[in-house]
């Protein structure tokens, strides 16, 4: 199984201060200051676009990547945290798919992962063998402060996708690792105090033992090359995860100043700039260890390996 192309970022979308973004995100001056200083955000992304629109863009430029010999059927795939922004009576994401010339294609969506679920999908499909074109979308509306903020970073409304099963060339998928903690299921403000105080003592520890478990499952197939690159939340806790298992000098970091945690697009997000990243050498054999983690909670990764351009 082949990623063959990611395609991110929105049309209307600009950068903007956290001093500018006012009642949206319900931020205050010291807040503003702890983001800054803990969490090293600058900037976030806004998107002038309603949800079906931002995502339509994003879609087009995906389909475009598609051979049009293979467009006749295949797997559109929505990956999103929240189940309350969506036009579920609507039948919408059928309509979405129709309306962009995919009405063969089976449609789904995916969201008990929450933002782990770009990678929970890859897990899936690399374990069916799927043989026709698949493309992931994800992307979603941080349009109230009740969800836009969270105590560890602050979100993003930055669309982005992935193509695979199109060609020989791109990334192959060597393999995915995901482990859930149920009890965990509700996010931290909803938590009891007991629930919260359980949570907050297991989570650095969770993580980089999910990480170990990850790289361990994977050694056969890893090579010294591989590069970590982990989603744009909690940085100081998968800084510190990722340093205590001696692999600090291995992390590639998205553009977290200036982009924020985008939902589930941040693992397509950050594989696309490292692509086009200095650091990022275009011979076959690089590998990339992608890092993503959802409340609910799950941890996902996906070990993936350059395939050279014929």
């Amino acid at each position: 199984m082949i990623i063959n192309s990611i395609v991110s970022g929105g049309s209307n979308s600009q950068c903007l201060p956290l001093a500018e973004l006012g009642d949206d995100y319900g931020l205050c001056k010291g807040s503003v200051a702890v983001y800054n200083r803990f969490y090293s955000l600058e900037r976030v992304v806004r998107c002038q676009d309603a949800l079906s629109e931002m995502l339509g863009g994003i879609l087009t430029r995906a389909i475009a990547r598609v051979p049009q010999p293979l467009r006749a059927s295949g797997q559109l795939i929505y990956c999103k945290t929240q189940t309350h922004n969506t036009f579920c009576d609507e039948n919408w994401l059928s309509t979405f798919a129709h309306n962009h010339g995919l009405s063969r294609w089976e449609i789904c969506s995916w969201a008990m992962t929450n933002c782990a679920s770009a990678l929970a999908a890859l897990h899936y499909i690399a374990a069916s063998r799927a043989g026709e074109p698949i493309i992931i979308i994800t992307g979603e509306k941080a349009f109230h402060p009740g969800i836009s903020r969270l105590s560890v970073g602050l979100l993003s409304e930055a669309p982005a996708a992935a193509v695979l099963n199109v060609g020989d060339c791109g990334w192959r998928i060597l393999g995915t690792h995901v482990r859930h903690l149920g009890q965990f299921y509700q996010n931290p403000e909803d938590m009891s105090p007991a629930q919260k105080k359980e949570f907050q003592a297991v989570y650095a520890t969770s993580l980089q033992s999910f990480v170990a478990e990850s790289l361990t499952k994977l050694s056969s197939d890893r090579n010294d090359s591989f590069v970590i690159i982990p989603h744009n939340l909690n940085i100081p806790v998968t800084r510190s995860a990722i340093r205590n298992l001696g692999h600090e000098e291995r992390i590639f970091y998205g553009d977290v100043s200036n982009q924020g945690h985008a939902y589930c697009s941040d693992a397509f997000i950050n594989l696309d700039l490292f692509e086009a990243s200095r650091t990022s050498p275009s011979r076959a054999g690089q590998q990339v260890f992608l890092l993503t983690a959802g409340m609910g909670v799950t941890f996902a990764s996906c070990l993936l390996e350059r395939v050279a351009d014929p």
